[in-house]
């Protein structure tokens, strides 16, 4: 018997494919809506005339999302604990075995900022917490493109109206 949740009741479960995926192969989303409104907006004609994967337009979004949202909890946590896949991050395929993030752009942010500066030596992290990292299982949006605006729109809502929530000082 099929389990009952949310992504069953709105059919998204069908269209959410598991796979594996190198940390380089996923790219920020230059929509991500946790990035409007706010003073790191990043506005249209700033990165016009640039592809969303070129590197110009992925550190822009980086630094944004790294600057004003947390990141530095997240870095944290992945250097002590590594990993932790409990909650997968949603992708869709963007370019043949290229992903944009529908879900999950501040940890890639957070895991890309710990490999980097590993990588250049301003940090020192155990070699078997990088790896945990390195290549992780994302969930694939496989949605027709006619599906796609709608379900990467129910995602997002579901993810950050009843996502997970901290526990109090008693839990």
């Amino acid at each position: 018997m099929e389990e009952n949740t949310i992504f069953n009741y709105l059919g998204l479960r069908a269209r959410l494919t598991p796979q594996v995926v190198d940390i380089e192969d996923l790219y920020l989303d230059p929509e991500n809506p946790r990035l409007f409104g706010e003073d790191v907006e990043i506005t249209p004609g700033e990165l016009e005339g640039c592809h969303w994967s070129d590197p110009r337009a992925q550190w822009r979004l980086f630094r944004a999302l790294e600057k004003s949202h947390g990141v530095q909890a997240l870095i944290d946590s992945l250097a002590s604990l590594g990993y932790v896949p409990m909650d997968k991050m949603v992708v869709r395929e963007a370019l043949p075995g290229k992903f944009m993030l529908i879900e999950g752009n501040r940890r890639t942010v957070a895991m890309q900022r710990l490999l980097h500066d590993n990588m250049r030596r301003a940090r020192k992290d155990p070699e078997e917490v990088l790896a945990t990292f390195r290549k992780i299982e994302v969930l694939v949006l496989t949605s027709t493109d006619a599906d796609q605006a709608k379900d990467i729109f129910l995602l997002q809502g579901i993810r950050h109206i009843a996502g997970v929530r901290n526990w109090g000082p008693y839990q």
